[in-house]
């Protein structure tokens, strides 16, 4: 997923990659009503609406050091952060994006219901009329819509909304984890099942009812594989000997054997939190000494933000000609320490 860094807010960097551009030129066309301004207006709800969904996720991951960082894309939007200790922590991450979503809608029909009002005469933009507190009232309308009707969805047991995930979590307190994924994605087969109907019949809406086809593909994908969804907490014993064994090819300047063993450990279970950031950091780092800079980038977003994986993430940058990119990444006030001489050629990479 290649994305371009827009910002950084609380010391979450924050970023979207050109899918998102259409999706958000999409549903400013949907909701335009013909005027290029309600069109640029109902954009920037959307996007308002899926930061604050992905930082109640965020917000919450970062209060665990986890490292979070946000990524708007085609389908909406992602939130990597490192892995949770416990699944309870999990839990908490997850649930807190439909819930910062359901306060933004509460708030917005607050301040939807209390403008008229305060301010007498105020007119709907839906009459045809466009002043400046019309549109204030087009787009209170639209957030508390649109936050409340994808917060509820997004809590729907369909694997991989948040609801799915946190079904997942709940099978895992009551079942051995193979059964408990199991049912984790026939259920959500089922559900996305009854969704591309809805979508299809009731709503007339073929967007709704791609996305609905995606997740029913995703399901099905998922009950056919042996790979775990998500973290099962239990040390696996083998994958510490793999990574040992990659970390020590890549100190010798193997980074193919490095990133065929930790690719392989991917595909184990039982991986604890530790164990994955050392996958998500040999695969950075192998890959840029194998000078697959798109795979960089792809692997710096999971990776925990260390020195190393800060340097090749930087080096990808430049190598991808992103060099305002790899400027602000070295100037960002939360950049990882690096060894002077380890910075300085950075810098001069950079400005080359």
């Amino acid at each position: 997923m290649n994305a371009f860094h827009l910002f950084s807010l609380g010391r979450i960097p924050v970023a979207a990659t050109g899918g998102y551009l259409l999706i958000a030129a999409y549903f400013g066309y949907v909701y335009s009503y013909g005027s290029l301004a309600l069109g640029a207006v109902a954009a920037l709800c959307i996007t308002l609406s899926l930061l604050v969904h992905e930082f109640g996720h965020a917000l919450v991951a970062r209060r665990l050091k986890l490292g979070p960082k946000v990524v708007l894309h085609g389908w909406g939007g992602l939130t990597f952060h490192g892995r949770a200790e416990t699944n309870k922590h999990d839990a908490f991450i997850i649930a807190a994006g439909p819930f910062a979503g359901l306060l933004l809608s509460a708030a917005a029909f607050a301040g939807y219901s209390a403008l008229p009002h305060m301010v007498p005469g105020v007119l709907l933009v839906r009459d045809g009329q466009y002043p400046s507190l019309g549109y204030a009232l087009f787009a209170l309308e639209l957030l508390y819509e649109i936050n409340l009707f994808w917060s509820l969805l997004n809590l729907v047991p369909v694997w991989p909304l948040d609801g799915g995930q946190l079904f997942r979590l709940l099978m895992l307190r009551f079942m051995k984890p193979a059964k408990a994924e199991r049912v984790t994605h026939v259920v959500g087969i089922g559900l996305a099942i009854v969704g591309i109907l809805v979508a299809a019949l009731l709503w007339k809406s073929v967007f709704s009812a791609i996305i609905a086809a995606s997740l029913l593909f995703e399901n099905w994908r998922r009950v056919n594989s042996s790979a775990a969804s998500g973290p099962i907490r239990l040390r696996n014993e083998a994958l510490d000997k793999l990574l040992a064994e990659a970390t020590e090819r890549l100190r010798e300047g193997d980074a193919r054997e490095a990133l065929r063993l930790a690719h392989q450990g991917r595909d184990m279970t039982n991986v604890s939190a530790a164990q994955l950031d050392a996958i998500w950091v040999i695969l950075t780092v192998a890959s840029a000494a194998a000078r697959e800079w798109d795979d960089v980038i792809h692997y710096s977003l999971r990776a925990p933000r260390l020195g190393p994986v800060f340097a090749a993430r930087v080096r990808a940058l430049v190598a991808l000609g992103r060099r305002q990119e790899a400027r602000a990444e070295l100037a960002a006030a939360d950049a990882p320490e690096l060894p002077a001489s380890e910075r300085a050629a950075l810098e001069a990479l950079v400005a080359a």
